[in-house]
């Protein structure tokens, strides 16, 4: 069966589980069409309805055109409303034709590049970073001024002063870190969300430099939390008479970026990373692509607070940089990482490092399937 048959009878099918007319109970989508038009998908449809979407988001990603669900969803529903509203026999006719139109509107939506100042969390910036195409930038109205020059472009609202638009962004972010980032998408809830994710990677990068980096996009940070706890000791059946407090995610220092911090990431391969990061996803060699996973999966360590989600994101930054398909992973990974990182011991250091590193491996494979449980202390 073709592509467009397979398609064609889960739209088929799809529309027996649409009504023309409002439904609340029972229904998965209530869609009103432009002319007043409206239809009910019922929740019968739910899996029916997330294949489709998932079909015409591949439609998308094979023309290189990034989309929100939401997006997809209001094009399949426009889609739908049309159908549901024509005669059977009109559908029956037509379907095809108009699924190649479907598939086309997918393909063929254009693609705009949007700007974003993204707030950042636990950082003083002093000094500009840039990473790839995105700037780490202390928020003023200079920078504000410069950004709008430079891309001709207001990022104020209607009658609203430079100072005035650093002021509300300063108040209502609590914060004046910021990451200036572009991104091309086809609507704006997927460039937002290409925004935040090339935000998190510049700072990933800071992370590899310092894994203690508390800097996070603003609203995935720590937060001055109170937590109270009450004990007793079961070995003597005392209880407790005391109430413990304590602050809970609290960062008590800022990562300060300055001229320092910046030659020392300079001095650790910045300039290296810049250039990978410059590059179009095609042009990557296979290292470069497996550097920037590894960096993800560096920076998602690091952020983590449970020493066991660590321990695994770690392990599997390692995999993706050493491991290239080998079958005995726990001798290749151990040796490989002796090899870099105790170039310059003695044999025995490297001989016992090799150990336990071949011993860590084996804690990660065997409690892998359970970590989820350790970290909460099972």
């Amino acid at each position: 069966m073709s592509e467009l048959q397979n398609f064609r009878n889960e739209i088929k099918e799809l529309l027996q589980h649409v009504l023309k007319e409002f439904k609340k109970e029972g229904a998965l989508k209530v869609v009103w069409g432009a002319t007043g038009q409206v239809i009910s998908i019922l929740e019968s449809a739910g899996p029916l309805y997330s294949r489709i979407i998932r079909t015409l988001r591949n439609k998308a990603l094979a023309a290189k055109k990034l989309l929100s669900d939401e997006e997809i969803e209001r094009i399949l529903n426009e889609f739908v409303i049309q159908l549901a509203y024509q005669k059977p026999a009109t559908v029956n006719r037509t379907i095809d034709r108009a699924i190649e139109g479907l598939f086309k509107k997918v393909k063929e939506v254009p693609v705009h590049r949007q700007l974003f100042l993204i707030p950042v969390e636990n950082a003083d910036v002093r000094t500009e970073l840039a990473v790839g195409d995105t700037v780490l930038v202390r928020l003023s109205e200079a920078i504000i001024q410069k950004i709008e020059k430079e891309n001709n472009v207001s990022l104020r609202t209607p009658y609203a002063t430079v100072e005035k638009t650093v002021e509300a962004l300063t108040r209502n972010n609590q914060t004046l870190s910021f990451i200036r980032v572009t991104a091309d998408a086809s609507d704006s809830k997927k460039a937002k969300e290409l925004a935040i994710q090339k935000a998190d990677t510049l700072l990933n990068v800071l992370r590899l430099f310092n894994p203690d980096a508390p800097c996070v996009v603003r609203g995935e940070g720590y937060a001055l939390v109170r937590r109270t706890t009450i004990g007793a000791n079961l070995s003597f059946r005392i209880p407790s008479s005391i109430v413990e407090s304590e602050s809970v995610n609290s960062v008590t220092d800022p990562l300060v970026v300055n001229d320092e911090f910046l030659q020392k990431m300079r001095d650790s391969g910045l300039d290296i990373l810049n250039e990978i990061m410059g590059k179009d996803k095609d042009e990557l060699t296979d290292l470069q692509a497996r550097i920037l996973t590894a960096i993800f999966w560096i920076g998602n360590a690091a952020k983590d607070r449970f020493r066991t989600d660590k321990f695994v994101k770690y392990t599997i930054a390692l995999e993706t940089l050493l491991l290239t398909g080998e079958r005995n992973k726990k001798e290749t990974i151990a040796r490989r990482f002796i090899s870099i990182a105790y170039k310059n011991n003695k044999p025995s250091e490297k001989s016992e490092a090799l150990a336990n590193m071949a011993a860590l491996y084996d804690i990660r494979t065997q409690d892998s399937p359970r970590w989820l449980g350790l970290r909460r202390g099972r």
